[in-house]
């Protein structure tokens, strides 16, 4: 599903999640902002590797709730596409040892979803002037 204008200068946001009330939020959030196309990415792992494969995002946001072995090997899948996005981790266990984790996984960045939003939009718009500036 998609949400927000896709425009030429729009950042394109692949957002992957479990479903439920906090995606909900996050999408609603990511809806606001200005100049992103987002597309919200179908239950699996292997759906949104398809989705984006379609949607060629210029980011990756995993809406994490799970493991840390499990988010490392889906950093790792979505660093595989071409052109490789950034993968931005947004989860409600930013502490340390999580982030470190995220990083050796070659995570852009991590954020937590409870504290950081304002932080994430930031980082959103910064990345996409660096594209619009490199274009």
């Amino acid at each position: 599903m998609e949400i927000g204008p896709k425009t030429e200068s729009s950042l394109r946001v692949l957002l992957v999640g479990n479903p439920g009330v906090a995606s909900a939020a996050l999408s609603a959030w990511l809806a606001e902002q200005d100049d992103l196309a987002v597309c919200v990415a179908p239950g699996s792992t292997c759906e949104a590797i398809v989705c984006a494969s379609e949607f060629q995002p210029h980011v990756v946001m995993l809406d994490f709730h799970g493991q840390a072995v499990a988010i490392g090997f889906t950093i790792v899948l979505f660093k595989q596409l071409s052109p490789e996005p950034a993968v931005f981790v947004l989860t409600h266990d930013a502490s340390p040892p999580m982030r470190r984790r995220c990083r050796e996984a070659r995570a852009d960045a991590v954020f937590d979803k409870t504290a950081e939003l304002e932080v994430l939009r930031d980082k959103l718009t910064a990345y996409r002037r660096s594209l619009v500036a490199a274009s």
